[in-house]
């Protein structure tokens, strides 16, 4: 979905899982969305326990992340 110029994709973790598991998810969801764009790599928003879990992917993938935004999150973000 293209919102205000950006390419914007929303992606989908386990709910109920801990942040390591569902960073690895979200993982695995950049690799693909960025082997079908091209893009070198994506800016991640996350909320609420989002927020570690983008964390946990830049912390682990840094070559995947441009930045990382979080709302509402456990670390005060």
């Amino acid at each position: 979905m293209r919102q205000g110029g950006a390419e914007v994709y929303v992606t989908q973790v386990s709910a109920a899982e801990d942040t390591e598991v569902r960073g690895e998810q979200l993982a695995r969801q950049v690799e693909t969305i960025l082997a079908s764009t091209g893009a070198d790599s994506v800016n991640l928003i996350g909320h609420s326990h989002g927020g570690p879990t983008v964390r946990y992917v830049a912390a682990v993938r840094p070559d995947l992340v441009a930045s990382v935004t979080s709302v509402g999150a456990p670390h005060k973000g």
